[in-house]
């Protein structure tokens, strides 16, 4: 079909041909200026978010942050104490929580190596005419690794 055209014809048309494609293929000035503003806007908001994480980062690590951070393993000690020591205990339990009361016939059962059952009697100290009243009680002991010990019905 260009052989037809006149060569004055022709490279008009292609000088207009060219334009027409390089005119077309742009974006308009405004589009490309929004686009320009939210790429420099993105920009910042990563580099904030770069500081905010090299904070969090230096709070992480220190100690202090790790220790409440992480979850609290307890090691079990085996820790086996003695029927003659769960008596102990209870002596100084009734002499301290209990110095109303007084006890007897004590009898110890382990259930492992640091809870105990401890079957018992025991009445008040306090005697109005010489009447007692013994009651029967069955105690469960703990004794813990630091040698505090709990003491429950």
């Amino acid at each position: 079909m260009l052989h037809l055209i006149k060569p004055k014809m022709k490279i008009t048309f292609t000088i207009l041909t060219i334009v027409g494609i390089l005119t077309s293929c742009g974006v308009p000035q405004t589009d490309y200026d929004k686009l320009k503003d939210e790429n420099e806007q993105l920009q910042k908001e990563i580099s904030e978010l770069k500081v905010e994480k090299s904070e969090i980062t230096v709070l992480n690590d220190k100690p202090e942050l790790k220790r409440k951070n992480k979850p609290e393993i307890k090691k079990k000690i085996a820790s086996n104490h003695s029927e003659d020591e769960a008596i102990t205990i209870l002596d100084d339990y009734y002499d301290f929580y209990n110095a109303d009361m007084t006890y007897r016939n004590p009898r110890v059962r382990r259930v492992n190596g640091n809870t105990f059952k401890i079957s018992l009697e025991d009445c008040q100290k306090t005697v109005q005419d010489n009447d007692f009243f013994w009651s029967s009680h069955v105690l469960t002991l703990i004794i813990n690794d630091d040698g505090t010990y709990k003491i429950n019905e």
